[in-house]
């Protein structure tokens, strides 16, 4: 699960929401790396009924504010 820029705007941040997510017992979110930026940096790998992967899935948290001074948002 990816949150979007306005989901943590309000009352909840980002490692709350993502506590939140866990919690679920069918959930296939990973919180990621602690010693990344972001929450939720994962990789999902899909697997074939032999279990090769067959597809991976890169899930990136860029964030929700810019960390460049020339872009607006941050």
């Amino acid at each position: 699960m990816k949150f979007g820029n306005h989901d943590t705007e309000d009352m909840i941040s980002r490692e709350q929401l993502m506590e939140t997510v866990l919690k679920h017992r069918c959930t296939m979110t990973e919180a990621g790396p602690k010693e990344l930026p972001g929450c939720g940096k994962y990789i999902l790998e899909i697997a074939d009924h032999g279990g090769r992967t067959t597809v991976a899935l890169y899930f990136l948290d860029s964030g929700n504010e810019s960390q460049v001074a020339d872009i607006e948002g941050g």
